[in-house]
């Protein structure tokens, strides 16, 4: 089998969760650029959930964003917010 047709196969080796949490990645972001904090909030809480790494890059996207935007913003405090409930109770 050629190593590029693996690739897609080995993404999905988490199954279904996983796809489902890679899936709302974008979601999450999208809204929190969108300024609709509580679906942003609910998403990552969700992703996070599913799949704690995933999660992970949600936050860390958001306090990416947030230090370069210098400036106090609740859309993209409260997906932070809501993904460390799910990682304080995997760790």
């Amino acid at each position: 089998m050629p190593v590029r047709a693996a690739g897609g196969m080995l993404m999905l080796l988490g199954g279904l969760p996983f796809a489902i949490a890679i899936g709302l990645v974008p979601v999450a972001l999208l809204l929190a650029e969108r300024r609709q904090a509580l679906a942003a909030a609910g998403v990552a809480l969700l992703t996070a959930w599913i799949h704690p790494w995933q999660g992970e890059q949600i936050a860390l996207a958001c306090a990416g964003a947030l230090a370069l935007e210098r400036r106090w913003s609740r859309e993209l405090v409260t997906p932070i917010v809501a993904v460390a409930v799910p990682i304080a109770y995997f760790a």
